[in-house]
């Protein structure tokens, strides 16, 4: 009930007097939103210089020892050997004698690191390095031409989102959770595994991907693994969306130019209708629910399972994807808010505006995040409902709420607790 009333407050201030249109733009009134974010705020204090990021990109120099046959490098998050746990975070080609630099995107909380040398045979020598450190060498391996039964997976990230933006939400962040992942697969092809996990909002959201620091016009064309697409949802994953939903972005090509140029790939117009749900349509509408963020299915929410679709990223001759990566997407929702179109983006690229505009006051919002990445494919993301973590008096609760690995004190010292996903509450968590 404490959370309704809430909201309600919220509302009765934002359609009162907290926006007003001009030129097709949202302009905030910034005294009335400061009543909010105080008023809703589930943390004391948040650090100011916090850009809720839990990754960063690390540049190693990686010299391939002569002896070993080398042909790739390749950079795990754990010993390859002996952890299941273990993703493939980059590789590049390399041969014995050579030094090369390899770009690796790294969580913040990683201190330990391995890489592999892979040899024509596809047996890899081994070495353990600091997270911290500038180089990799193999001068003293902690194995030599060892097979691997089991290659481990791809690095993935998960991507979690408010609907509520810009007013205060429930810090579930579960109204959409996507995991990715990236891979190389020639010098002019990028190859983006799409996961959707869950829906957690009752409206229409669309979504899609920015590439960061790639134009428009470098890429010759975006296609999907055996065309599948998420636009096919419903039975069987052969329907188109019924009249009833809204064409968010336009069209569907899925190589679009945003608004500044940038390359932008398009996902979905509708989550719900992408999950793939064998909706009933009556009257060209279908009733949505709630996917994946409940224990159990009921009338009102639904277990299913997630869907990957995999795009081909095309790049022009010339082009330099070398070091390409995680770090170069920004996977952003679009979500309605009083008559317009507004993307959610996580913090880091909060002002992209890649096919909308909008004007975000000046005020606490600017220290919020309506959007988390957080570098693990096993994320176990809120139940609906359950706030991600929150901290009063000194006191954490909420899903990721162990003392000193908290989200809350993450909120409070962005240099600090940087584990935090790696404690949830297990009963409230999906």
């Amino acid at each position: 009930m404490k959370k309704c009333i809430h909201i309600a407050i919220a509302c009765s201030l934002v359609t009162g007097s907290l926006l007003s249109v001009s030129c097709n733009k949202n302009v905030f009134n910034d005294e009335d939103y400061e009543k909010i974010l105080d008023y809703e705020s589930p943390i004391d204090s948040i650090d100011a210089t916090h850009n809720w990021k839990l990754f960063t990109t690390h540049n190693y120099s990686v010299t391939a020892n002569a002896g070993y046959n080398a042909r790739k490098v390749i950079v795990y998050s754990a010993y390859p050997l002996g952890s299941s746990d273990a993703e493939i975070m980059a590789q590049k080609e390399i041969g014995d004698g050579q030094t090369k630099t390899i770009s690796v995107v790294t969580p913040l909380d990683a201190t330990v690191l391995y890489a592999a040398l892979e040899d024509a045979d596809g047996k890899y020598t081994i070495t353990r390095f600091a997270a911290s450190a500038s180089s990799i060498d193999f001068s003293s391996p902690m194995s030599v031409r060892q097979s691997m039964t089991t290659q481990p997976r791809l690095q993935q990230h998960t991507y979690c989102f408010e609907e509520e933006m810009p007013v205060p939400g429930d810090y579930d962040y579960n109204d959409i959770v996507l995991r990715v992942s990236q891979e190389t697969v020639d010098s002019r092809r990028i190859q983006l595994h799409v996961e959707l996990c869950a829906v957690g909002g009752k409206k229409q959201l669309a979504a899609g991907i920015r590439l960061v620091g790639y134009q428009y016009e470098q890429l010759d064309s975006v296609t999907t693994e055996g065309n599948q697409l998420f636009t096919l949802g419903g039975s069987n994953y052969n329907q188109e969306a019924p009249t009833g939903v809204l064409a968010i972005w336009g069209n569907q090509d899925l190589l679009q130019r945003g608004n500044h140029g940038e390359a932008a790939i398009f996902l979905f117009d509708d989550a719900h209708w992408a999950m793939g749900d064998n909706i009933t349509i009556e009257n060209s509408s279908f009733t949505r629910k709630y996917y994946n963020v409940a224990k159990n299915s009921s009338a009102s929410y639904e277990l299913l399972p997630t869907r990957v679709i995999t795009y081909n990223l095309y790049f022009k001759e010339g082009v330099n994807i070398e070091n390409f990566s995680l770090a170069s997407l920004d996977v952003f929702m679009i979500e309605s808010y009083n008559g317009s179109n507004w993307e959610v983006h996580s913090y880091e690229h909060r002002n992209a505006q890649v096919k909308f505009e909008y004007t975000l006051a000046n005020t606490k919002a600017q220290f919020m995040p309506w959007a988390l990445v957080v570098p693990y494919s096993g994320f176990r993301y809120p139940l609906e409902g359950q706030n991600i973590g929150f901290r009063k008096q000194g006191t954490s609760f909420g899903c990721y709420s162990d003392a000193g690995h908290s989200f809350g004190e993450w909120a409070q010292h962005s240099d600090r607790f940087h584990d935090w996903y790696f404690y949830p509450t297990q009963n409230q968590v999906y």
